[in-house]
């Protein structure tokens, strides 16, 4: 085995020499020595050469764009960006149109609401089946206050500046008018206002509930929301709670939708405002 191993190295290693003679003169141009070990070795050199040159030509020059499936990170980087920008717009836009379609159904007075599902799992009838129109006893109440109060100055209540600055805006917690002392015992305060079955009862000013007691026997269920300024304002109405203990909640909001008492058919909401412990007369601070 030794002598076959020494024999192939003998072969390779045995240097041939190449004449280039001048084919008229016969005269010796050029000459060299190869072996075949060497002749390996140079083609081996070669390719690696011709392999790093291709190489940094390629990666070095735009010519790597043309190979199949090469993408430059930075190209990468900025699709991604481009991408989450128009991700953006899109929803940016998406929402100015669905404001501007709000916006449309309001000037025309198609707007509808959505249907809302009480705690207690009852389905509440569609906001667009809550009658908005005025009733003939509103319409009348409405034509002779205005007739009374048109050329009456007095009917203006004049404020001082620095109590408004402080004072919170109310707006009125049911559409109805309201009548003081009806259905109130002894001791009772605030207005009761009948409404319509199903009607909404609102959150007068902005705040967060603080206690809701359900209907019982005697007595309509308790919504109390308390707002800033140490006012407090409750809610006695038979019907459905929109609203849960702590839930934050917006001036006009609905909280409750009220429904009849009883086989009667009557459906009202009696309203409480409060300040600091102490009663306050509603119609003083809300027009209803």
């Amino acid at each position: 085995m030794s002598n076959w191993g020494s024999r192939f190295l003998q072969r390779i290693r045995f240097k041939y020499k190449i004449f280039i003679l001048n084919e008229n003169t016969l005269e010796e141009t050029f000459h060299f020595r190869l072996s075949q070990l060497s002749l390996f070795l140079f083609v081996c050199i070669f390719t690696l050469i011709s392999f790093l040159l291709i190489s940094v030509i390629i990666f070095a020059t735009p010519l790597k764009h043309f190979l199949p499936g090469y993408a430059d990170v930075s190209a990468k980087k900025d699709l991604i960006a481009e991408t989450i920008r128009i991700d953006s717009l899109s929803r940016s836009v998406e929402l100015q149109m669905k404001q501007i379609n709000v916006m449309k159904h309001v000037i025309n007075g198609t707007l509808t609401f959505d249907t809302v599902a009480g705690a207690d799992s009852l389905t509440i009838a569609s906001w667009a089946d809550l009658p908005l129109e005025r009733s003939e006893e509103e319409s009348e109440f409405a034509k002779r206050f205005e007739e009374e109060s048109m050329y009456n100055l007095s009917t203006i209540n004049t404020v001082p500046a620095a109590e408004t600055q402080h004072r919170t805006v109310f707006v009125k917690p049911a559409d109805g008018v309201p009548q003081k002392g009806r259905g109130a015992g002894e001791g009772a305060h605030g207005v009761e206002i009948p409404v319509q079955p199903k009607s909404a009862v609102m959150a007068v000013a902005d705040g967060r509930v603080m206690l809701y007691v359900a209907d019982v026997a005697e007595d309509a269920g308790v919504i109390a929301v308390q707002h800033e300024n140490g006012y407090v304002s409750l809610y006695r109405c038979h019907g459905h709670p929109l609203k849960r203990v702590n839930e934050r909640v917006s001036a006009g909001e609905a909280i409750a939708v009220a429904d009849a008492a009883g086989d009667n058919g009557a459906c009202s909401v009696r309203f409480e405002l409060w300040k600091n412990g102490m009663p306050l007369d509603p119609e003083e601070y809300i027009v209803f």
